[in-house]
């Protein structure tokens, strides 16, 4: 959301900010699972295709996407090896 924000030029809040703002409006929706909150864009959404794609391709060239995803990886073959 942080990066959303900013590519945007608005000003930096936090990411629960920010997702309970988009719900109110319309553009999220949000789950609780267990002890973490699952939150998806909003098929009724107006706009949701094209908010879709704009987001993907944030995520497609946001380098800290790709070091989230990175260490990720990089745990799971760790549990994998050890086996």
């Amino acid at each position: 959301m942080r990066t959303i924000y900013s590519t945007l030029g608005l000003e930096d809040v936090s990411t629960l900010y920010a997702v309970n703002h988009c719900e109110r409006e319309g553009v999220f929706r949000s789950r609780v699972d267990g002890r973490h909150r699952l939150v998806r864009l909003d098929a009724e959404f107006l706009a949701a295709e094209e908010l879709r794609d704009f987001l993907v391709s944030l995520i497609q060239n946001s380098t800290e996407h790709h070091d989230l995803a990175d260490a990720a990886r990089r745990h799971i073959e760790q549990i994998l090896h050890r086996r």
